[in-house]
Parts: structure tokens; sequence; C-alpha cells
């Protein structure tokens, strides 16, 4: 620990020093004129699948183009959310959460995930099914749309939508772009970046490419220490274990046969390894002074890659634009569980600094899992070319096939020595199958959907728009779900298959006025739709108690879909001549049938179903003020009340009482404000463009209970843990010279190290996990443009 620090410092105090160097060069340039826009640069988004201004959508949405992602120094979600308002990143499951609609069952998401036109986002069900985590570079711009876009999005967006949109070939103009970096970690390892894209004309206005490779290491920062007690498998003593390496590399190439059409065909690659999980064992770490250990005997260790071909065609045929995406997105996660203490907690051996196995001191077990998705998406839409004509509209025929298989192989080889040593239960729950499973696991699921969508703008007046919008979608689940082993009820297996098929409909009705070219204000109700799924099936005999609980006494084999209803009033206003831009929405949003994960404590299980109703309401507001030419400042709030619009229930019980599942009032979890400040300054240093910036983002603890925080509920555990307060602060200088930035930063510059979650395995365990920010980390960065 002590090297570490040193290294880190060692680097710090460089970079304190150039940007002391940096600060002195512009008290120089005080009569140089302030460089950087006088007034705020509009951005030309897609989110309603034709090219608009970002001031001009009746949406609520968020974008970060490339030059704002290298600025800010972001490299995956996880950044963008911690400033955006409204929108939460869980980085462990990559699970999006928009305005409190938090998807936790078996199932699809509650958000849709785009690279471009393609879906990428997987359904949950089985061990460990994560969304891709696509990380930032090559990236053109990301589009965060707030609240349902069923209409134009489909299914996977009830609460709102994710886009990549990757960069284009140019059939006119060459360009170049590379980025370089290398970063400390406080008390952890040494990481960096070096990546590069060139494109240009092959054959001048008819043939250009695109390319870009890029490989990143994200440095760690958490310990993996021997076991307590000793005699667990050594040869532990990894430092840093929780480092990423990540690779990425895209290829696109664009035709232009005729002056009406344009082919383009593409492939992404991205291949990303983490070799243990972030999350540290709390009772052998102390966070405020940058230790973090924990004593899993194996590590977390995790491996997503995936590959993205697909094929865009944009036919102009006079009056319309006749647009073809077809893609496949082939991906394969591979990884280890450690269940060595997860056993230990649901037995009740565990202790704050780890497990205790009395008379069994090696044992341990882990878990391989295995998850591979394979996605067919065919869209084929018809647009009318025009935007500014009285009736606009875009409708089209959108297919998917998803399929989804998910393996898990719990590997205990001393399970009879523990039931007979340590739990004194001779033979356990049943014998293991050969040679040492003590769970097999085997899920498979085909997803197809199909639907037909059409959007209306109809303009009432040039300044008031109607909008309408309607999609109808079929969905046809088949899946197979077998399991085995003693903790799954076996041998021998148990094997649940079917069929399930659901239709929605996800209408839409919005008004738009734009009062001037200024000013817009607009109204909007539409719907979002998750379809139903399936449930894995429980062992009914480990966990008759918790079922009984909730008044089951049987394994429901699968759950229903649900639904919102959102209520949205925005503005987009800009004032003082372009140098002051103000978005800001109000909304409610009605969710109903909420799909739900319940966690089962004495059997390890969790149990998926439908669960009653919840409202969201709040509002978000973004700022964005030049103050002087050069100097910007920008404030983006959020607010979100989510809760359980009445008090849920399971099925009677014996004696006639109503188990309280989660009770009127209780929180779905999200914080209920968030903020973030931002200051951008650009100027003149020794006859160079530079410019110094830095984000402070706020998010505040919920006091709200949580249905398991409610001592009423069924799945009451005292040591709940709710979101903290929590304070995240970034800085950055940089300076210009010829085509190349060069900047140094430091990111979560104060160090917080408060616990962003703290989890435990089974009730009444003093054993937890927690996670944190990463701690500080300073670099210096190379962007090139060409």
């Amino acid at each position: 620990m002590v090297a570490k620090r040193v290294v880190w410092h060692s680097v710090s105090a460089v970079l304190v020093g150039l940007v002391l160097w940096t600060i002195s060069g512009a008290s120089f340039a005080q009569s140089t004129a302030a460089q950087g826009p006088a007034v705020l640069q509009e951005v030309i988004v897609t989110a309603t699948r034709r090219e608009e201004e970002q001031s001009k959508v009746p949406i609520s949405l968020a974008v970060f183009t490339e030059e704002q992602i290298d600025k800010q120094g972001f490299r995956t979600l996880d950044d963008i959310a911690r400033v955006t308002p409204g929108v939460q990143y869980d980085a462990g499951t990559g699970a999006i959460i928009i305005r409190g609609i938090d998807a936790t069952s078996l199932g699809a998401g509650a958000v849709g995930i785009y690279i471009d036109d393609t879906p990428i986002q997987v359904r949950t069900f089985g061990t460990d099914p994560t969304n891709a985590v696509q990380h930032l570079f090559d990236i053109e711009r990301v589009e965060i749309l707030r609240g349902p876009q069923g209409t134009l999005f489909g299914a996977g967006a009830e609460s709102g939508v994710v886009r990549y949109i990757t960069p284009q070939p140019s059939l006119s103009d060459f360009k170049v772009y590379a980025r370089g970096e290398v970063n400390g970690v406080d008390g952890g390892g040494i990481g960096g970046e070096a990546g590069f894209a060139i494109g240009g004309p092959i054959v001048q206005d008819e043939v250009g490419f695109r390319v870009s490779a890029w490989h990143g290491h994200t440095a760690g920062y958490v310990d993996r220490v021997n076991p307590i007690p000793a005699g667990f498998p050594s040869s532990l003593g990894a430092s840093n274990s929780n480092w990423v390496d990540t690779n990425i590399a895209r290829a696109a190439l664009t035709i232009k046969p005729t002056p009406a059409l344009l082919i383009t065909p593409s492939l992404l690659y991205q291949s990303s390894y983490t070799a243990a999980s972030s999350s540290f064992l709390v009772g052998l770490s102390d966070p405020g002074n940058g230790v973090f250990h924990n004593n899993n005997p194996s590590p977390d260790y995790r491996w997503d890659q995936y590959f993205l071909p697909s094929l865009h065609v944009t036919y102009n045929a006079g009056f319309a634009d006749l647009i073809y995406n077809g893609s496949y997105f082939d991906r394969g996660q591979y990884g280890n569980n450690d269940y060595t203490n997860f056993f230990s907690d649901l037995f009740g051996l565990s202790t704050a600094t780890g497990p205790n196995f009395g008379p069994l001191p090696n044992y341990y077990a882990h878990t391989d899992v295995v998850n591979t998705q394979r996605n067919v998406t065919q869209e084929l839409r018809l647009q009318l070319a025009d935007p500014k004509a009285r009736l606009s509209w875009v409708g089209g025929l959108f297919w998917s096939r998803l399929s989804q298989n998910n393996r898990e192989l719990t590997h205990d080889p001393m399970y009879d020595q523990f039931f007979s040593e340590v739990i004194g239960i001779p033979g356990g729950f049943g014998p293991v199958v050969p040679p040492d499973f003590s769970y097999q696991g085997w899920d498979t699921g085909v997803d197809k959907q199909s639907a037909a969508f059409v959007q209306l703008d109809f303009h009432v007046t040039d300044k008031l728009i109607l909008t309408l919008g309607e999609r109808y979608s079929h969905f046809d689940l088949q899946f197979n779900v077998t399991q085995n082993g003693p903790y799954a009820g076996g041998p021998p297996p148990i094997v649940s298959e079917g069929n399930t098929k659901e239709n929605s409909s996800t209408p839409k009705i919005g008004l738009s006025y734009q009062i001037n070219d200024r000013n817009l204000v607009y109204a909007t109700a539409s719907k979002g739709f998750r379809p139903g799924g399936v449930a894995d099936p429980l062992p009914y005999d480990a966990c008759q108690a918790d079922l009984n609980a909730l008044g089951y006494t049987s394994v429901p084999g699968s759950f229903k879909s649900d639904s919102v209803w959102s209520y949205e009033v925005g503005s987009k206003n800009s004032f003082a001549d372009g140098r002051v831009r103000v978005a800001a929405s109000v909304y409610q949003i009605d969710w109903s049938n909420i799909q739900t994960a319940i966690y089962l404590p004495s059997c390890g299980y969790t149990l998926d179903t439908n669960l009653g109703k919840a409202r969201s309401r709040g509002f978000d507001l973004q700022g964005d003020f030049v103050l002087v030419p050069g100097f910007t400042l920008g404030l983006m709030i959020g607010r979100t009340y989510a809760t359980y619009s009445e008090t849920i229930n399971g099925p009677p019980l014996a004696d006639g009482s109503l188990p309280v599942i989660a009770q009127e009032g209780n929180t779905l979890g999200a914080p209920p404000w968030t903020a973030t400040a931002t200051f951008d300054w650009n100027f003149k240093l020794h006859e160079h463009d530079a410019y110094v910036r830095s984000d402070y983002s706020y998010i505040h603890k919920n006091t709200q209970l949580l249905p398991a925080q409610d001592p009423v509920t069924t799945s009451y555990d005292p040591d709940t843990y709710g979101i903290p307060t929590s304070r995240y602060v970034t800085a950055r200088a940089g300076i210009v010279l010829d085509r190349v930035d060069v900047s140094l930063f430091v990111n979560n510059l104060t160090n917080e190290s408060v616990l962003l979650s703290r989890t435990h395995g089974a009730v009444g365990s003093p054993m937890f996990q927690a996670t944190v920010y990463p701690p500080r980390t300073a670099g210096l960065t190379l962007v090139y443009r060409y």
C-alpha cells in the first residue's frame, strides 16, 4: 500500500506543477481576447428517427457529443449517468434506471439500449446476464431519451432509451481522431488507453470508409487477501485485483452507387475482461483510508465479448426515404462467482471479517457461468423526406429474434464434509451431481418480436404540431429451464418448459408549440410496455418457509407484462441572444402490474411475480449560461419521487391474514434529488487555445423506506442499506497545441469514499460486501483531431 501511494503521489505532484504552470501562463494572457463560443451551440440529434436540432425536439433529452465526452473524461455510461438528472446506472449489472422505473425481475429491461438503430439489451434470466457496457471510443454522441419511447423504439423502451451513435464514413472529407491516456489511482494501480480512428473517401462522393481500434486498461484498487480464518486455498495476494482490459475495433464502408441510394455495411467488435469484482468486505476494509479488501478464495472474473455486423440502407424515393437496418448481435459472457461467502451467509456461519466454517476451514465453492446472446434484428422504415410538410410521418415494420442461453455449474468439492461436519446433516439436501456439482442450471429462451408502427406530426398551424403515434407488437417467448443438484431439489433434474405469447399497443399523443425560433413548449402522454417472462423453478422444500410467509403454496411458473403511462409537460428556451439555454420537464408515471423479484432469504433464491402499482413524479431542469465569451456555466437538477401507490399483499395465509410485500409509500429506490454543476473556461495561453473545466455531481440520500426497510413487510431486513448522499468532483485543464489537445485531469477530486451499496447474503449476517466510487484518479490525456 505504501508503494502504491508513493507512485500515485509522484504522479500527482507532476500534475499539480503543470496545472500551476497553466494558471500562471493564463495570467500573462489577459491582453489576448478570450477564446470560446459567445453563444451556445446547437446539437443535431435523431431522437425522432430524423435529424433535428436538440432544442426543437419535444422530448426530455440529454445529449453528449464526442467533444463533451473527451472534455469531461467519460469512458462508460456510468460516467454519463452520474451527471444526468433522472438516470441511474448499475455498473455491476449494466442495469439502467430512468425516472425511478427499475427492472429487477427476470425479464425484459425497462430501458432500450441501441447502437445506432440496433437494440442490444438483454432479457434477464438465469444467472448474471448483464447488459453490454459500450465503452466510449469512436462515438459521435450519446442520446438519453427520458420517458417511454414505445412508439418508435418498441417494448424495451418502457421508461426511456439510451442510444450510442457511431460516426459514419465520409464521402468527401478525410478525418483522423486519436486518443491516448495514462492515469494513476490513489492507492491503486496505473491505467491508460490508446486508440485511433481514420476515415475518408476512397472514391470521392461515391465510396468512403472509417476504421478504428482502441485498447483501454482500467486500474484496480481492491486487494484480494488471504481469507479469514486461515486454511483456505492461498495464493490470493492479488493487489489491485479489479482491473479491466477492454479492446474495441470497428470498420464501416459507405457506398453511394446512385444519388438516391446509400449503403453502409459495418462491423463492431468489443471484448472486455474484468479480473475481479470491485466489491470489498466491509469488515476487512477501511474505505476512508483507501483500504479495500475482499477474501474470495476465487476471483469473480468476467469476460464479455460481442460482434455486431450490420447493414444500413437509405433510398430517397423523392417523396419519402426508405430506410432498412439489419443486424446480428452475437455476444458471450463468461465468468466465475465465488460462492464460499454466499454459502457461509446462507447457513449463518459468517463473521464480520469472513466465513467461519469451524472444523472445515478449507471449504470453498465457486460457480462457472456462461451467458450467450444472439439477436437478429430487421427494421424497415418509410418516412417523409420533408420535415416541414403540413403532415410529416414515419412508419415501419420491425422484427427480431433474440436467442439466449445460460449455464451455471456450482463446483462444491467438499459438499459432503460441509454438511456432515459443519451443518450436522449427513448427506445434506441430497447427493451431488458427479463430479462435484451441487447445482446445475441450463436456461434457454427464444424471444421473437414483430411490430408495426407509425407516428404522425400534423402542423395544425405553423407553430402548433399535433403528434399521434401507435405501435402494435406481438411477442412469442419459448423457454426451457433445467435444474439439477441438491440445491435445486435434484437429482433427478427439474425441468420447466413452455411458451408464452402476448400482444401490446403503445400509443402516444402530444402537442408542441414553437412560440418562436428559440422557445418551445410541449405536452405528451405515452405508454410504455414490457413483456412478461418465465420464472426460474425453485426447490419448494428448501424455500417453503419463505414461500409460505408470502402466502404461496406452489411456485409460480411465469409472470405477466407490466406497463406505464407517462404524462409530461416541458419547455425548451433560449434567451439573451443564445447565451442562455434552459430545458425543463415535469412528469408523472403510473406503473401497473409491476414485475418484481422477491428475495427469499432462507434458500437464497428469488421469486419473480407481478405486484401492484407505483407512481413516479418529478422534474428535470437543465440550464447552460455563457456568462462572458469563453466562460460557460451549467446546472442540471433532477427530482424523482417514486413510490408504491398502493399496499401490495401476497395470497392469504393459513390464518386468513394478508402478508405485506410492499406498503403504500415505500420507495422504489431512486434518489430523490440529483444535481450537477459544471463550469468551462476557454482562454488564450501562450498564444494557444486553452481551457479549464470542472464537474460537481451530488446525489441526495433517500429517507423513505424501501420495502425491505419497513418492519411490516415480509422482506424486512434491519440492515438494508438505502442510497446514501454522495458527491463527485472532476477537474480538467488543457491546451491545444496545433491539432493536439493535451489535458491534465483528476477524477473524484475529494476522494469520496461513501459506500454506494452495502449488501449481505442473508438476513442477520454480519458480513457485508460494499462498493464505492473509484478512488481519486489523476492522469494525462492526449487527443488528436484532423
